[in-house]
């Protein structure tokens, strides 16, 4: 990752759908798209992979299926296997393709435990970022060595109907606090990201508005950083 930044637009896929034959064209045309829509764009893009119970062996068998990606010149995330906070079973991984594990609350634990200097020294390097829904799990993720943090969800957002949206006002603190070292996560459509990054997101986290609208969201974000908003 450049400088262990976050890409400024992260598309998340739940990774069984597209393991399933019918998931997979239909997921390599939405990459293609998104890939066209973000090319020139002075920014990075990335797509995670989300599926939040597999462990290294299930996913270094997935990611054999997912070599393709490569040609679209993203960076790849993966939700943070179940038993891969080893170095070995990291750099595996790294092997891959796979450019940063997204840890979520639940197995923070075990990933702080094993240190964070050591991520970086896999070969190719191996991020870590960390799932956050409030400031006091950002500020215990960042200080646990996370170079940045999702915190979500930002705006009421099908996915999790339940949880109560944190605001553009939480978002904004938690900017100011952590420069650069924040993405905006949930109801981030268009506009929605545009303002995100006025907020001072580092970037945004997207899991519809990437395969609905590509074009007017990498356009959107374009227009945030001509506005002033930036990392």
């Amino acid at each position: 990752m450049q400088e262990n930044l976050p890409p400024r637009l992260i598309a998340i896929a739940d990774a069984p759908l597209w393991r399933e034959r019918a998931g997979r064209a239909p997921l390599a045309f939405a990459v293609g798209r998104l890939a066209a829509a973000c090319r020139g764009r002075p920014w990075r893009t990335g797509l995670l992979l989300r599926q939040h119970n597999w462990s290294v062996a299930q996913w270094l068998d997935a990611l054999q299926e997912f070599q393709w990606f490569g040609e679209f010149g993203m960076a790849l995330g993966i939700s943070a296997p179940r038993d891969g906070a080893g170095l070995e079973q990291r750099a595996l991984l790294a092997g891959q393709g796979v450019s940063w594990v997204q840890v979520p609350e639940g197995q923070a634990a075990a990933w702080h435990l094993a240190g964070a200097g050591d991520f970086v020294e896999a070969a190719p390097p191996l991020a870590w970022a960390r799932s956050c829904h409030d400031l006091a799990g950002v500020a215990a993720a960042l200080a646990a060595g996370a170079p940045w943090a999702t915190l979500s969800p930002v705006l009421p957002t099908p996915s999790k109907p339940a949880a109560a949206p944190l605001g553009w006002s939480v978002l904004t603190e938690a900017c100011s606090l952590y420069p650069k070292r924040i993405v905006a996560l949930g109801g981030m459509e268009a506009l929605a990201a545009s303002q995100a990054l006025r907020c001072g997101a580092a970037g945004v986290a997207v899991l519809r508005a990437w395969q609905e609208q590509p074009r007017a969201l990498a356009d959107a974000l374009s227009a945030a950083d001509a506005g002033g908003a930036g990392t």
